[in-house]
């Protein structure tokens, strides 16, 4: 954090004159050192921690010290304070450290005494916090440099992307490569036992166990974080850049209609419990940053109504992480005694597993699912030599959807060959509707053999609900 603070009062080409950017592959309190230039050789070793701190602004210790402290406090969203104890260990045991400052006092990175500037480095390390500290500090920074909860701007967001892009190469030490590998989180770890990890535009994390490993990390530090990242999808490549809310409407049962014609005791019942009835309109693709939001919500709105109804027709796809999610917040309500149901998802067959694509002929897999409509296949490899391609459709590439019972538009048309049905009655009798899409051409379709059920991620993970 401290560097980002130096970014702000010096400006980026001052504090790239005192400080680095590149891995040092080393441990945190080597003198890892430019041969050339003498500047170390990135901002979370301590040689360069040492002389970031020397950047903090101020014309006395005192006023670096405050402003220090401002900063700081500002991004854990409330005033934090010196352990007088912990400082006084820092002073008189931190030989090191002390003779790292020399060394950059030689090199003409630090100016005047260096003691100064080593100082307030055991001061800053001396600051306590707590893990909820840590976690806000990492949402600041996830949030491009705004506090979440008093909403003051810490940082520019320039310089958070600096920050960031700092702590994903060097953050960890010499375990910085194996980390950003597995879990895929920019972090900085401390040798209290402390763990500050960002996903950008997402969320923050903070963990604080101190045993540590010979990298001085800490041991359950990193596990808590990899189980996270692995459990939610919080990877930092595999997470898509643009991300929608999840929620488009909350409504009440008094605020809809039901479109069926009921006799009039239910009309009656609909009528008396229409307020205790509330209604989630998702939409998008349901990731945890999207899901999480409105899980509080619903939590919130237990109290209110005895029955909660997700309406997941406008969503396009969701994650393992959203299906668990889901599966655990419906535990919850159970428990509180609220009624969960869904609306919008295609049923799986029973003997359905978990596909993700269908397989026309010719390509390298088959799907092992079929969707119920109005027919039921014998068994879902009978469903693939049904999706064949279409003379009409010329070079555009296609998706399948499948339309029983639906009005066909211009330009879809069905397929049923009649020599297929002839050699497999069983095959299913339902018809196929094909879109054009000018994306690609024909010959990837017929290399890959692959074709998009829209319906089919979202229904697969939420056949777990069903099983659960």
């Amino acid at each position: 954090m401290v560097y980002g603070l130096a970014l702000e009062a010096c400006g980026l080409k001052r504090v790239l004159s005192q400080v680095g950017v590149e891995p040092s592959g080393e441990a945190f309190n080597s003198i890892s050192l430019d041969p050339q230039t003498g500047r170390p050789l990135n901002p979370m070793i301590n040689a360069g921690a040492i002389a970031t701190t020397s950047l903090v602004p101020g014309n006395t210790p005192e006023e670096r010290r405050q402003a220090l402290l401002e900063f700081l406090g500002d991004s854990a969203g409330h005033p934090l304070e010196m352990d007088e104890a912990i400082y006084q260990s820092e002073r008189d045991t931190g030989h090191r450290n002390r003779a790292i400052a020399h060394l950059l006092r030689n090199s003409e990175i630090l100016e005047g005494n260096p003691e100064e500037p080593l100082d307030l480095y055991f001061r800053q390390c001396s600051v306590a916090v707590t893990c909820r500290d840590l976690a806000v500090m990492a949402a600041t920074l996830a949030r491009g440099g705004i506090n979440p909860i008093t909403g003051r701007r810490v940082l520019q967001s320039q310089n958070t992307g600096r920050l960031l892009s700092i702590m994903s190469s060097c953050g960890m030490y010499d375990y910085a490569g194996e980390w950003i590998y597995n879990i895929g989180m920019p972090a900085k770890s401390g040798v209290a036992g402390g763990i500050l990890a960002v996903l950008p535009g997402q969320l923050g994390v903070g963990v604080f166990s101190p045993p540590l490993d010979a990298k001085g990390n800490s041991v359950r530090g990193i596990r808590v974080c990899n189980d996270l990242s692995n459990d939610f999808g919080l990877h930092l490549f595999n997470t898509p850049r643009v991300i929608t809310p999840a929620l488009k409407t909350v409504r009440t049962g008094a605020d809809v209609r039901s479109k069926r014609l009921r006799p009039k005791q239910e009309l009656e019942l609909l009528r008396q419990h229409r307020h205790t009835i509330r209604i989630y309109q998702l939409r998008g693709r349901l990731i945890f940053a999207t899901l999480e939001p409105v899980m509080r919500l619903v939590l919130e709105d237990a109290s209110k109504g005895s029955c909660a109804l997700l309406d997941l027709s406008q969503v396009v796809d969701l994650d393992r992480a959203a299906c668990r999610l889901l599966l655990e917040l419906r535990e919850v309500l159970m428990r509180q005694g609220v009624r969960v149901f869904l609306t919008g998802v295609a049923r799986p067959c029973k003997n359905s597993s978990s596909p993700v694509w269908t397989k026309a002929a010719g390509a390298r897999s088959v799907s092992t699912t079929c969707w119920k409509t109005r027919w039921k296949p014998a068994n879902a490899r009978s469903c693939a030599p049904w999706l064949r391609p279409s003379p009409s459709i010329g070079s555009y590439s296609w998706r399948i959807r499948n339309s029983a019972g639906a009005s066909r538009p211009r330009n879809w048309r069905p397929y049923r060959p009649d020599s297929r049905r002839s050699t497999n009655p069983s095959a299913p009798r339902s018809w196929w509707r094909v879109r054009q899409q000018k994306t690609c051409t024909s010959s990837f379709v017929e290399k890959s053999g692959y074709f998009s059920n829209p319906m089919t991620d979202r229904s697969n993970c939420l056949a777990a609900w069903g099983q659960a």
